[in-house]
């Protein structure tokens, strides 16, 4: 999962110019730019790789390929990005795509209309119906997908049943009525800042049995002020990937003050704690 980084989640240097670099089976969402392969002008060389199987979406730039780097670009989800390929070379092929808006260039890409592939389709409890991004089998051949009916990049070593899309290789599933808050945790790395000092606070998410339901959620923050001034923080939490998220709260420099922050995990609360300074 490479998520919400300002710039490019993934950028290959212009020196990587040798053939052998593979990009596969990722989670690129919500960056700036989703995948960048740079060139370096004066010397017209550029970044070389190979792209399978990962899902780009949800990004304001999709994939940039500069003018002297060069992608094989297979078996991928690009859609819903802001732009989905930006100043895509010539030196660009590829095969068993899906877009949501012709980008790509070869006949066997497939183009669902915006409808079919809903933004966050990767993270929540879209049917698969309503998707053409989907390996229902293997080999994808499951009469009514409408897509791909024989795909020789599908991963046989993957259980591809149902609801699995061609990227990102899990099955999406709205996990939002199996957050359970007692077993859910909240804890921080100190409820007593110095003025000005950080607070970091991880949230973990889990069923009722105590299972981590992972990576993907929506979590916010709110802050009640029982005394003094506010605890500044970012607008998101850092999703560590693994089923936990990170919060930063900041206390603010030369007060005093106390604050209680509510934990929700898609809209449920999870935990509090209160931080006082």
């Amino acid at each position: 999962l490479i998520r919400s980084n300002t710039n490019a989640g993934v950028a290959i240097e212009a020196t990587q110019s040798t053939p052998g670099l593979t990009l596969r089976n990722n989670l690129i969402v919500e960056n700036g730019t989703g995948v960048q392969i740079l060139e370096n002008a004066a010397t017209q060389t550029g970044g070389v790789l190979t792209m399978q199987s990962n899902t780009i979406a949800n990004n304001t730039t999709g994939l940039t390929l500069d003018t002297y780097a060069s992608a094989t670009i297979t078996d991928n989800i690009v859609a819903n990005n802001t732009t989905n390929l930006n100043n895509l070379s010539t030196s660009a092929s590829g095969t068993y795509n899906a877009t949501n808006d012709a980008s790509f260039i070869d006949a066997s890409d497939v183009v669902g209309s915006p409808m079919q592939l809903l933004n966050a389709w990767y993270l929540d409890g879209t049917p698969a119906t309503l998707s053409p991004a989907i390996d229902a089998s293997v080999l994808r051949t499951a009469a009514g997908v409408g897509y791909l009916g024989s795909n020789p990049y599908a991963e046989p070593s993957l259980a591809d049943i149902n609801q699995l899309d061609i990227g990102y290789h899990h099955a999406a599933k709205d996990v939002t009525a199996n957050i359970n808050a007692a077993q859910s945790t909240v804890v921080a790395d100190t409820l007593a800042p110095v003025a000005g000092d950080v607070v970091t606070v991880v949230a973990t998410v889990k069923d009722v049995v105590g299972n981590t339901l992972g990576a993907g959620l929506t979590l916010s923050s709110a802050i009640t002020v029982n005394s003094g001034a506010t605890l500044t923080h970012p607008a998101y939490p850092v999703d560590l990937g693994d089923g936990s998220y990170m919060f930063k709260f900041t206390a603010p420099a030369a007060t005093t003050g106390s604050n209680t922050v509510d934990i929700s995990a898609n809209g449920i609360l999870i935990g509090s704690v209160t931080i006082v300074w």
